[in-house]
C-alpha cells in the first residue's frame, strides 16, 4: 500500500530573512553615507537613492516572508501552483526544473505545459531547490504512470 501525501512547497523563511538582512545592510549604508561624507552633495543623493531602492526591495521580499500560502503542490494526482490551477498528470507535459538565464541573472524555474498554458514558476525564495523538486516531480510522475498501467479491474474476458 502506498502512502498518499502531497509535497507542498512554501516560501522559505530562512531565505527571505537572509534577503531582508542584506536589504537592511544597504539601508544602513544609505543612512551612513551622508553622515560619513556630510560635506559632499553626492553622498546625500546616493544615500537617498539607496534608501529608496532598499525600501522597495525590502517591501517586496517582506511580501514573500508574510505569504503563508502554498506556492507549489505536487501529488499523485497532478500539480498546482499559486498562479496555475490544478492540472492532472494526464494533462501535463514536459514538467521539469530548469535553469534560465535572463540578462545578467540566472534562476531556477518549475516549467510544464498544461491545459491553462505554459506554466513557469520561479523557485526564488521557495523552500526547495533544483535537485529536490526534480526528484519530487520524477517520483510523482512515475507513480502516475504506474497507476495508469494498472488494469482497471472491470474488463470482461470472453
Amino acid at each position: 500500500m502506498q502512502i498518499k501525501e502531497d509535497s507542498i512547497i512554501y516560501y522559505s523563511k530562512q531565505k527571505t530573512m537572509r534577503g531582508l538582512r542584506v536589504v537592511g545592510a544597504f539601508f544602513a549604508l544609505g543612512i551612513l553615507l551622508p553622515i560619513i561624507f556630510s560635506s559632499d552633495a553626492w553622498a546625500y543623493f546616493f544615500g537617498i537613492l539607496i534608501i529608496i531602492a532598499s525600501t522597495l526591495v525590502g517591501l517586496n521580499i517582506y511580501k514573500y516572508y508574510a505569504n503563508k500560502q502554498p506556492q507549489i503542490i505536487v501529488n499523485d494526482n497532478g500539480i498546482q501552483t499559486s498562479k496555475i490551477p490544478f492540472s492532472a498528470w494526464k494533462d501535463i507535459k514536459g514538467e521539469d526544473v530548469v535553469e534560465i538565464s535572463e540578462g545578467r541573472t540566472t534562476g531556477y524555474y518549475l516549467i510544464y505545459d498544461c491545459p491553462f498554458g505554459h506554466a513557469k514558476h520561479s523557485l526564488s525564495f521557495l523552500d526547495t531547490n533544483y535537485s529536490a523538486l526534480s526528484g519530487v516531480l520524477k517520483m510523482y510522475r512515475d507513480r502516475s504512470r504506474q497507476d495508469e498501467a494498472k488494469p482497471s479491474g472491470n474488463s470482461m474476458v470472453s
